[in-house]
């Protein structure tokens, strides 16, 4: 089988769910134990025994047996064993050819799952057919449905897994590949539960692809086919099939989880880049040995080739790859290819895009007011035509900086790296984005940090007792704190703090200015003291006629 495995990997930090712990399955020689009985086994088929009663048992023990529908067979000759054999449906012949086993509970997923198989084609498998591994579907939108399909002009076929959400379903499509007749591939589809599907051929990705929206599948009441269709146009499968396997949450089948994570994908030409990291896992169950990693930047980047150390079960790998900025503005092309040479040659690729932004002069701000962070990736194209050189941006989580000694991430970290992805928009768009900050209108929701009026009750306009010793040094956290995550991203341009402020100024008697008083003057807050607009000197007893005030006069 030759088949590209190549996948764009744009985000931050894109560690998969097999690098949290999880090894790579035993898919080459088969599964015992644990791993053909446990809890999150759905359902096990081997087709091996001495008859199709046999062979046709659910080896999981959870009670799937199957049974042979229409032109459906037992093959004694399989992969190891005996296999299922199913045959072309329509055009050739609109017949059923399958294995079938009742609906239950447990053969329906709610949230992550896994399915994998042995094929081989027959030679019966002509370029026009396309087939159904297995359904659980049909056309309703529950369950799942795993198809073959027909091949293009290469003679290259693609997988596709149709998974049903309630109201509708979504498709993932995986890479073309060839499926040569007679020739054994284990072929396996897993999804997280929250939109991502990936499939694998002889433990090689062979697709990713990520659906908004969506979460775990509605189950349904259709019986599980294998080998083909549930129902008419049929598409039985032309060819055997082996040890199919349905397990809850995602398993691993790559050897190594390759994976490239950076907090950018965009930056500004002669920018300071914090390098690119690439990370290898080894998900074999024995120590990784002769692995060379090579990492690439087109458009004449740098070229680095990196012999691996011996890398135990479940260790990593961490390599750095600087950024050159110093290329000329467009965008590049980031390749990491890891290749092994032990227990067998194989090798797997993932690749990211950069672009690098062109430096441009100093310009004369022009800030869109209307638009916030939320709105710059639809809006960036219409903003810049419109001739908004700025929006509305970033904020922060002011409780937790309160709470905080220090600079801390202003927002969650998931937030954070969010708005550095939309920084990154922005950039790409020549747009610039202005955080706006209100620390004061924060203090505000709390009423023990209003000023209040010598009847102790607060003033209709509220504000805050600016006198509090903690309120400065909180305003100065809430701008490091931004300043911290966002300072050096050139689409980070100004910020806007307590900004529409409507004055609320007026001499404050609570409890904490009062004591704050006593303790710099050493007495208490002169009774003449009480409005905003100040003191009418006219009313004040024994005041100057020359009206020069003393420095040290107790109302100043």
């Amino acid at each position: 089988m030759r088949f590209r495995i190549l996948r764009l990997l744009p985000l931050w930090l894109m560690f998969s769910v097999s690098q949290a712990g999880t090894l790579m399955e035993t898919w080459e020689t088969g599964y015992t134990g644990a791993d053909a009985t446990g809890p999150h086994i759905a359902g096990y088929w081997k087709f091996d025994g001495e008859s199709p009663e046999q062979a046709l048992r659910d080896i999981s023990g959870k009670g799937h047996d199957l049974k042979l529908e229409g032109g459906g067979a037992w093959n004694p000759k399989g992969r190891s064993g005996g296999a299922l054999e199913s045959f072309p449906g329509f055009p050739i012949q609109d017949k059923r050819h399958a294995a079938a086993t009742p609906s239950k509970a447990d053969l329906s997923f709610t949230g992550a799952f896994t399915m994998e198989m042995w094929i081989a084609p027959k030679p019966e498998f002509e370029d026009r057919l396309r087939c159904y591994l297995l359904d659980k579907k049909y056309v309703d939108h529950t369950d799942y449905q795993w198809q073959l399909g027909d091949a293009d002009k290469g003679g290259l076929r693609r997988m596709w897994v149709t998974i049903g959400f309630g109201s509708e379903s979504r498709t993932f499509y995986s890479d073309p590949a060839r499926y040569e007749p007679g020739v054994w591939h284990h072929v396996a589809f897993t999804y997280d539960g929250a939109g991502e599907g990936r499939f694998f051929i002889d433990g090689q990705t062979a697709g990713r692809q990520h659906h908004d929206g969506v979460a775990g599948p509605v189950p349904g009441t259709k019986p599980l086919s294998i080998g083909d269709r549930l129902g008419s146009n049929y598409g039985g499968f032309p060819g055997l099939i082996d040890e199919v396997r349905l397990c809850r949450g995602v398993l691993a089948f790559e050897p190594v989880a390759l994976t490239i994570a950076s907090p950018r994908t965009v930056w500004q030409r002669m920018e300071k880049a914090e390098p690119i990291e690439v990370s290898c896992v080894n998900l074999r169950r024995e120590p990784l040995k002769g692995a060379t990693l090579r990492l690439s930047w087109s458009g004449g980047g740098a070229v680095k080739t990196i012999p691996l150390p011996e890398l135990a079960s479940g260790a990593t790998h961490v390599e750095r790859f600087p950024v050159d900025t110093s290329l000329r503005p467009e965008e590049y092309r980031f390749t990491a290819r890891l290749e092994l040479t032990q227990p067998k040659v194989l090798s797997t690729e993932r690749e990211a895009r950069f672009s690098l932004m062109a430096r441009l002069p100093e310009r004369m701000p022009v800030i869109m007011w209307g638009v916030g962070i939320g709105s710059v990736e639809k809006e960036a194209d219409r903003l810049r035509d419109l001739g908004f050189t700025h929006c509305l941006g970033m904020g922060a989580d002011y409780g937790a900086i309160w709470k905080a000694d220090g600079e801390v991430m202003p927002e969650a970290p998931e937030k954070v790296a969010e708005n550095t992805r939309l920084l990154d928009v922005a950039l790409r768009h020549d747009l610039e984005l202005v955080t706006s900050l209100s620390p004061g209108r924060w203090l505000e929701s709390d009423p023990a940090n209003h000023r209040v009026g010598r009847d102790g009750k607060p003033y209709p306009r509220q504000d805050i007792c600016a006198s509090t010793p903690e309120f400065a040094p909180f305003f100065q956290r809430v701008g490091a704190s931004v300043s911290k995550a966002y300072g050096t991203h050139p689409a980070f341009s100004m910020g806007l703090v307590n900004t529409e402020v409507r004055d609320a100024s007026a001499p404050s008697f609570n409890a904490g200015d009062v004591e704050r008083y006593r303790a710099f003057s050493g007495g208490e807050i002169p009774p003449e003291v009480a409005s905003r607009s100040g003191v009418e000197w006219q009313k004040l007893k024994d005041f100057p006629a020359d009206r020069v005030v003393p420095d040290d006069h107790p109302i100043l």
